[in-house]
């Protein structure tokens, strides 16, 4: 991007010059032909001739000075460049759509949320090529390696003429789940001779499942393989993977979650899971604070009876924006997870609440989104724009973390096999064996590739029928962990 800009400033500059050069050397050009007017609004008008090739004291030629030799070059080419820069926007629009069709193997990402934008920008930045169907404003459009097609992804002949016919792969991010479907509809009805890998995003982690299960029941369509994907629970785990909570041999350890958002839900569940393979016989305090906290926590409870038998919950009813440093009772937690849906709110609470500093290096860690590259500022390399108070504040980038490609990728029976393992880890603890005591004693990110293989195996073995109703049935779905 940084030469186009650098042209497209040494454009008006090229311009200036020629203009400059024109009427000094215009200025001598007509003080030796009297048949000419000399003024200075006719040697203006004159010089403003050269970028036509139109100037009259120029037709019979001879000797000129330098600088208007010069000018009378380079004011046409001027003109040239941007007679051509003019057609090339005229017909950016539908040059993209011929590139984009002509494309083979590309990856197409359909919709205007941020998932659509990160997801565009990582898989570019991995070297993919990428055809963003999307409004003429869209983020990633412009960037190297991402092809814009505009237009309404729910029309068949529109995703034909993004290419989809020898695309690899599609991702449907609006964020508006029925919308997203459409799109699938309207993909399947292009015929193809090779499968279309499709990627969707849902927001809601119970129909998210509900979907993943509907669709590997029908196991006899190969035209299409879809998966249904969240990326608030694969932005979880990555936290959790890098920020667990600490274990105390005297105590039970408290955290706080704050903002009953879908990360700070999917971030409970994978509380309780990641304490329950850890084996801790103290049960997890978990202090929840949002305004519609209670009910937050009696869903997790209902969907994933784990979470009960794992985590002792305290719900505060507070509206996080109007949150104020002493209002809380509990004492100070231990971790705080910030997971408010406004982030300038999370963010002014992890700033000033006191209340939440009390504990060691990063233990306040604010889940990010939109404004992700504020990392940067507070734990940007070299000097710092910004103190992280001494060390406690941690910033995590959830978009960045969820739309990490091979989690975006996973199937269902990808997530059966991985809960399935973690079953498996959970009564080994039970029965007094440690993590790590053999290859298969670890968690699913560190498991030998051929032990994956074999809970993948187990997993699509598992009745279609079964899988379906597991996506509804909370009992058995928690009962997955259970089968080895």
């Amino acid at each position: 991007m940084a030469k186009p800009v650098v042209w497209r400033l040494l454009f008006p500059l090229l311009a200036l010059v020629s203009v400059i050069l024109g009427y000094v050397g215009m200025g001598g050009l007509l003080a030796a032909r009297v048949e000419f007017a000399d003024d200075t609004w006719d040697r203006l008008y004159y010089t403003l001739q050269l970028f036509v090739l139109g100037a009259p004291p120029l037709d019979e030629g001879g000797v000129m000075p330098v600088s208007l030799q010069v000018a009378r070059f380079l004011a046409p080419a001027v003109t040239v460049y941007a007679v051509i820069e003019a057609v090339r926007l005229l017909f950016a629009a539908e040059l993209a759509r011929l590139r984009a069709r002509r494309s083979r193997g590309h990856v197409i990402v359909c919709g205007e949320s941020l998932v659509a934008d990160a997801l565009a920008t990582r898989l570019a930045d991995g070297g993919r090529r990428v055809v963003r169907m999307a409004g003429a404003g869209a983020p990633a459009a412009g960037r190297r390696g991402v092809l814009l097609a505009p237009g309404d992804s729910t029309r068949a002949e529109l995703l034909r003429g993004a290419g989809i016919h020898h695309a690899e792969t599609l991702y449907v991010c609006s964020g508006d789940t029925a919308r997203d479907l459409a799109v699938v509809v309207a993909a399947d009805r292009l015929r193809r001779r090779t499968p279309l890998r499709v990627h969707v995003q849902v927001d809601d982690p119970e129909l998210c499942m509900a979907l993943q299960a509907r669709r590997l029941a029908r196991r006899t369509d190969d035209r299409m393989v879809v998966n249904f994907f969240n990326w608030h629970e694969r932005a979880a785990h990555a936290l959790l993977s890098r920020h667990r909570p600490p274990v105390h041999p005297d105590r039970p350890t408290r955290v706080m979650v704050v903002g009953a958002s879908w990360f700070g839900r999917a971030l409970m569940v994978e509380l309780a899971r990641t304490w329950r393979l850890r084996g801790q016989r103290r049960r997890l305090e978990v202090v929840v604070v949002d305004a519609g906290a209670w009910e937050a926590v009696h869903r997790l409870r209902r969907l994933y009876p784990f979470v009960g038998t794992v985590c002792d919950f305290v719900t505060r009813n507070r509206n996080v924006a109007t949150l104020l440093d002493g209002d809380l009772p509990d004492a100070p937690p231990d971790q705080v997870y910030i997971c408010c849906d406004d982030e300038e709110a999370g963010l002014k609470l992890a700033l000033t609440m006191d209340h939440f500093w009390r504990s060691g290096p990063g233990s306040v860690i604010v889940r990010l989104g939109q404004l992700g590259g504020l990392v940067q500022a507070f734990h940007g390399p070299g000097e710092r724009l910004l103190d992280s108070v001494s060390g406690r504040l941690d910033m995590f980038d959830a978009l960045r973390a969820g739309t990490d490609v091979s989690g975006t990728e996973d199937s269902l029976t990808e997530r059966l096999a991985r809960a399935i393992h973690d079953g498996y880890l959970h009564h080994q603890v039970r029965a007094g064996v440690p993590l790590g005591a053999t290859p298969a004693m670890r968690e699913w990110r560190d498991l030998p590739e051929e032990v994956r293989g074999g809970n993948r195996a187990q997993a699509g073995d598992i009745d279609p029928s079964w899988t379906r109703w597991a996506a509804c049935s909370p009992r058995i779905r928690s009962g997955v962990s259970r089968r080895r």
